[in-house]
């Protein structure tokens, strides 16, 4: 037997973090056969085979949803090129989990595109990536209000609250934890009006200024607009990044964008760590939001951003995550470029690694 590779993870009396995908001491090893298998020991409390070749997952006696997950992610996130596990032995689950599906021959399998596109609810044993921030299309009646101004738009979940978690994904390229946080104003705004006042983001932000005559004022509109959500971004708990995540139809996006779905979402951002730049880190940050705005509501069929036009850096970074530039067009503020990524090429090969 030889060591194939070894996940850095979390002792499974820890499982309620969110990393719980990467539990403690987790390894693969390889029997050099005709027909390779790694057999996974999860933190030594439950161990199945997985053929390399055939793409099959044989499960251990005892088996959870819970465990049955962790293991699905690992072998998921390790092999980026692998869209379907076949599940062996499928009579050893009592119930069929929704991460699972049954193919046109009736066998029980895990494909990349459904999986990632399911968030567990949080149980007794494991907080998934929404961790107790679960939702899902169900959480809200499919019903129209219609706004002031006449427009119509569906009814939306509660906002999250201030300092509420939204997501969390470990990263194991960087071997660290992203975090999406509502923005808590008592405490973010000191480091919001910093970011805001260097030259490089207020470049395209234009938010230079006092923190109480210009950042307090706009933080305190978005906290009472309902269309969207103000975020800090974090890597190892480092705040690193902001964003603002909107519904498409309820922003000044909307009347320039076609075919555009009620439950479309779109996010702006900046990066205001001068540490956390660069492809590695936007690898982390980037498919975790769109990864994020998906799993909120599987309704929403493509995410948009409309960066300005001569930000060439983040429309390459753009471009190489699978988003499609559709256009340009004039804001009254500024020349934007419209990108847009659907649920189905987002999830081809999900968020990971």
């Amino acid at each position: 037997m030889a060591r194939y590779s070894e996940f850095e993870v979390q002792p499974l009396d820890q499982l309620r973090s969110f990393n719980l995908p990467f539990a403690k001491k987790v390894f693969f090893e390889v029997s050099f056969s005709s027909d390779a298998e790694l057999t996974v020991s999860v933190a030594s409390a439950w161990t199945f085979k997985f053929s390399i070749l055939s793409s099959t997952l044989t499960l251990g006696e005892h088996v959870t949803p819970s465990l049955l997950w962790i293991s699905l992610y690992a072998i998921l996130t390790h092999d980026v090129s692998l869209q379907q596990i076949t599940i062996a032995n499928p009579d050893l689950l009592s119930n069929v989990p929704l991460f699972l599906v049954t193919n046109h021959d009736d066998a029980l399998i895990a494909t990349r595109q459904v999986f990632f596109q399911y968030s567990p609810q949080p149980t007794n044993d494991t907080l998934a990536w929404l961790g107790y921030n679960f939702t899902n299309s169900q959480s809200t009646p499919d019903y129209l209000l219609v706004a002031a101004n006449g427009r119509k738009y569906p009814a939306r979940p509660t906002k999250p609250s201030p300092g509420q978690a939204l997501y969390s994904r470990y990263i194991p390229t960087l071997q660290k934890s992203f975090d999406l946080r509502v923005v808590d104003i008592s405490e973010n705004i000191d480091l919001f009006a910093a970011w805001m006042n260097k030259d490089r983001v207020a470049n395209f932000w234009n938010m230079k200024g006092n923190v109480d005559e210009v950042h307090r004022p706009y933080l305190n509109t978005l906290a009472k607009d309902k269309h969207v959500i103000p975020a800090f971004g974090y890597l190892d708990q480092q705040p690193f990044l902001y964003t603002e995540l909107y519904y498409v139809s309820e922003d000044h996006l909307a009347p320039f964008v076609d075919d555009l779905g009620p439950h479309d979402m779109g996010f702006h951002l900046l990066v205001g760590s001068e540490d956390h730049r660069g492809p590695a880190i936007v690898s982390a940050w980037l498919p975790s939001i769109a990864h994020y705005l998906f799993l909120l509501d599987l309704r929403t069929n493509y995410i948009f951003l409309e960066p300005r036009v001569d930000n060439y850096k983040l429309q390459d970074y753009l471009i190489k995550h699978g988003f499609s530039k559709l256009k340009e067009f004039d804001f009254p503020h500024k020349r934007a470029a419209l990108f847009r990524i659907s649920r189905r090429e987002f999830f081809t090969t999900g968020p990971a690694p």
